[in-house]
């Protein structure tokens, strides 16, 4: 099943708020306007969520008129971190205490296992749905490998994130990084690894029943 992953943008006014909801891809999923009270925002955030899965929100006018969409938006996140966290901890407790994930990408990771049983009998089978099994791509004396562009593309994506917040902030991954790129490795190289890595990782906290 493929999941369609939303972004929001809002432009602010006194009165209404208009909101444009687009794919991954940047195609328009639609426009719509809402009223600027408590009652318009419910109806503006139940209005992306039925796209699909809200990846993040923008809103013009944070300092003016758009304060009051985006404390409630701030809010309406902190709620659903919540509840994400509980079913994820109800699911697969141990998910969570490997580093750089939070409770969207563990959610996407654990969707792609639910979706998929018949496909996770072993951690490579796993990986190769994650789309991060390595293609080769040698010339000559030269070997290299590709990143795999299949898959499914929402758990790839989640992994991706794991992986820049761990080359960014994880002292073992940013050792790591400088090491391969010593020897040799690009970033897309070093990232195709990383990735391979975290999948291997997560794969020994998916619930057994997936």
């Amino acid at each position: 099943m493929s999941i369609v992953r939303v972004t929001g943008g809002v432009d602010t006014h006194a009165d209404v708020h208009v909101a444009a909801a687009i794919d991954h891809n940047g195609g328009v999923l639609g426009i719509e306007s809402f009223l600027t009270n408590e009652a318009g925002y419910e109806s503006l955030a139940g209005w992306l969520a039925g796209f699909g899965p809200v990846n993040r929100v923008g809103v013009e006018g944070t300092g003016s008129y758009g304060v009051g969409l985006a404390r409630f938006l701030a809010a309406e996140m902190r709620n659903i971190d919540r509840t994400l966290t509980a079913l994820i901890g109800d699911t697969a407790p141990s998910l969570l205490a490997l580093y750089g994930l939070g409770p969207d990408t563990a959610a996407s990771l654990l969707v792609a296992a639910g979706d998929n049983p018949e496909r996770l009998h072993s951690e490579r089978a796993w990986a190769h749905l994650c789309g991060v099994t390595p293609i080769p791509a040698s010339s000559g004396k030269v070997t290299r490998y590709r990143l795999n562009r299949g898959g499914d593309r929402n758990a790839n994506a989640a992994l991706y994130r794991i992986v820049l917040t761990r080359m960014s902030s994880h002292d073992q991954t940013r050792s790591y990084v400088t090491r391969r790129r010593a020897e040799g490795l690009n970033t897309a190289e070093i990232m195709r690894c990383l990735k391979r890595y975290v999948a291997r990782q997560v794969y020994k906290h998916l619930p057994v029943a997936a």
